[in-house]
């Protein structure tokens, strides 16, 4: 027997609207040098200062020991000195003053500014370092790149965890930090992150879900199937639950609750009937159950739907994966599909 597992088929948060922002690249290449060139800057001024006090207290004594030995001789060198000494002081007075002012002005206008970097130029860990403070820009770096306009799970990941140290209570910081963590396959963390989601948001049981998914690829089926048991019950129009239930009893070889919770799911989710995974779960449960016929007249209907998948349903149903990898979830899908169909026409002498 061949089993389908699935991964995560929920989507919370869909990020920013398309036309809020243009992404400039060329932008982002001229900014990028700039973020660093700024701190570069800052040390210059601190070691400007050092270098005016060496200058002008320091190095008092060995030159006045200096303009003692070699008076008459060095007298006009000495004097030319000073006045380029003067001189320079003086530059580095204003610049060291247009610097301090610089500071003072980038401290109290970083939040704005790194908004700009953010919701312009689209510099995350730019507009993150300069607002380290301010949890909806953290947020919305997270949402992003994660299930938003683009798919980097690093930078998706620095924004929620800088989210969840600024509130600990930020609404779907840590569920979204354990998606991450399991689609990462550290399920150790992403079952730390969304048990703390569940500690501060009880009601909202759609953590449930995920942990039912962490727990079944780690092994727990017992945890996993009670957590989608609930989940089922909370919101029974979803298929996700259905299908994770059904895929965790094949797992425990409970073919017969296996295939009620299938046909459960085709009933009374939205776009049951025509959905390609719970008639691939229920073919599943009906070729254990050695009901051959059925099973392949479950398969042949799920590989059609299967095929008729486009690259953005496919997506939509595995948000948590990126999209360039959709094609070759939606082969892979198939052929198990059609794996399964070819053991049932193998089990019996039918034509499907």
């Amino acid at each position: 027997m061949s089993e389908q597992t699935q991964t995560e088929s929920i989507i919370i948060l869909k990020g920013l609207e398309e036309n809020d922002v243009t992404v400039l690249n060329s932008v982002q290449l001229f900014m990028r040098p700039y973020m660093g060139a700024l701190v570069v800057l800052l040390w210059c001024m601190w070691g400007l200062l050092f270098f005016r006090f060496l200058y002008s207290y320091a190095l008092l004594v060995p030159r006045f020991y200096i303009a003692r030995r070699y008076k008459k001789s060095m007298y006009k060198l000495v004097s030319l000195a000073r006045s380029y000494k003067h001189r320079l002081m003086e530059g580095a007075t204003i610049f060291l003053v247009l610097c301090f002012l610089a500071m003072i002005g980038l401290y109290f206008s970083r939040v704005a500014i790194a908004q700009i970097l953010w919701g312009r130029y689209r510099l995350a860990e730019e507009a993150l370092w300069l607002a380290p403070g301010n949890v909806e820009l953290a947020m919305g770096v997270g949402n992003y790149y994660f299930n938003g306009f683009e798919h980097d799970l690093t930078l998706a990941k620095k924004g929620y965890e800088q989210a969840v140290r600024i509130d600990p209570m930020i609404f779907l910081g840590h569920y979204q930090l354990a998606r991450i963590y399991f689609v990462e396959g550290r399920f150790r963390e992403a079952l730390d992150e969304i048990n703390k989601e569940l500690e501060a948001y009880p009601n909202n049981l759609r953590s449930l879900y995920v942990r039912g998914l962490i727990e079944g690829y780690r092994g727990d089926l017992k945890a996993a199937d009670d957590d989608f048991k609930k989940f089922i019950s909370w919101a029974p129009i979803e298929w996700g639950g259905y299908n994770d239930r059904a895929w965790i009893l094949g797992k425990l070889k409970k073919y017969v609750e296996m295939k009620v919770v299938a046909e459960t799911g085709i009933q009374r989710a939205a776009g049951g009937a025509s959905n390609p995974w719970l008639l691939n779960m229920l073919g599943v449960a009906e070729l254990n159950l050695k009901k051959y016929a059925a099973a392949g007249t479950a398969f042949v209907e799920a590989k059609k739907l299967a095929e008729a998948l486009t690259d953005t349903q496919w997506h939509w149903a595995y948000s948590g994966n990126s999209p360039s990898v959709s094609e070759e979830g939606r082969v892979a899908f198939i052929r198990a599909i059609n794996d399964n169909l070819i053991k049932a026409k193998g089990s019996v002498d039918n034509t499907f």
